[in-house]
């Protein structure tokens, strides 16, 4: 395969600044790691954001469970603890803040009732069947979180970090092969 700049459309799409034409025209399904194309099975984690999180995390084995690759993108509680007094605050916010922005913004989706539509349809034919009851059991999760914390009255950007956290652990569930649990 010829290096990227020595590509025909590279040129093309460099001019138009599209980072999503990059991907599409240079990351043939063949090239992708082998998580890359089951992450976007779920709305609102399209192609590039799946390919952009499998670029940025590498190796998601390297995470022995969905809590480290939370805490590595930073979407974990801060604490000031001292005995018995225990007091989290905002998220720590360390970590890979490109994947952090990535899963915040598929995220966003969430506030939306789960419903497979006509993009989303095309993106699932195919595909493994596992691989696509665990993306509609995310959807229907996240929703549910949604609709859980704005019952309560928490803010939509508190509730967007919330769905976020959850949302690392089903694609670290994915990226690992976790086995699925039962309903």
């Amino acid at each position: 395969m010829l290096p990227l700049r020595q590509r025909p459309s590279f040129s093309r799409c460099a001019a138009t600044k599209d980072p999503a034409c990059s991907l599409r025209a240079h990351a043939p399904a063949a090239d992708h790691p082998p998580a890359a194309p089951q992450k976007d099975r779920a709305a609102g984690h399209a192609r590039a954001t799946a390919l952009a999180l499998a670029a940025e995390i590498g190796d998601f084995g390297r995470f022995a469970c969905a809590q480290e690759l939370m805490a590595f993108v930073g979407l974990v509680p801060s604490e000031h603890s001292s005995g018995d007094h225990r007091r989290q605050g905002s998220i720590t916010k360390v970590g890979n803040s490109h994947v952090r922005r990535l899963l915040i913004e598929s995220a966003w989706h969430a506030r939306r009732r789960p419903k497979v539509g006509y993009q989303l349809a095309r993106r699932r034919r195919g595909q493994d069947a596992a691989v696509l009851e665990r993306a509609w059991r995310c959807q229907q999760r996240l929703y549910q979180r949604w609709q859980r914390m704005a019952a309560r009255g928490k803010p939509s950007q508190k509730i967007v970090v919330a769905c976020a956290r959850e949302l690392a652990g089903f694609v670290w569930a994915i990226a690992t092969d976790q086995p699925l649990r039962s309903a």
